[in-house]
């Protein structure tokens, strides 16, 4: 599975660097998803169709109080239980910029997993460890919100 089967699904440029590059070929050496699809082909109930995207030889800088290329989503795991469905580990949400994107791309990633196994899709779920919005777009989300 390269970059160009999946591109034409996934818009977002940061998405297809920051995590489809950690996900396809890990430190240049390892395709995660690549062994997924063929793990869930083999052995659907699986408990190893885990991939992470945290690299901790290049995402913590201890001379640097803030890493900005350090990913937000650090681990995605699938589990077929009837369906096949994704979970997501985030341990910094931006909810106000990033989230519905981010939800976007993870859902595209399950059906396309889903159809390379021939698995019914199931959901994405996603847990978050530090959910926020920037109080620069808090009074436009709340307006967001109330017109819903």
């Amino acid at each position: 599975m390269g970059v160009n089967q999946l591109n034409p699904l996934i818009k977002d440029r940061s998405w297809l660097n920051r995590y489809y590059s950690r996900l396809s070929s890990f430190r240049n050496q390892l395709n995660q998803l690549g062994y997924i699809i063929e793990r869930l082909k083999e052995k659907p109930r699986s408990k190893q169709l885990f991939a992470t995207t945290f690299d901790p030889t290049i995402d913590i800088k201890p001379n640097m109080p803030y890493n900005p290329k350090m990913p937000c989503l650090v681990a995605i795991d699938f589990k077929f239980r009837r369906k096949l469905n994704l979970f997501a580990l985030f341990r910094s949400h931006d909810f106000g910029r990033k989230a519905y994107g981010k939800y976007l791309g993870l859902g595209k990633l399950l059906a396309y997993v889903s159809e390379e196994t021939n698995l019914k899709m199931g959901e994405v779920i996603c847990l978050s460890l530090s959910a926020h919005i920037r109080l620069s777009e808090l009074k436009e989300i709340q307006k967001i919100v109330k017109s819903i």
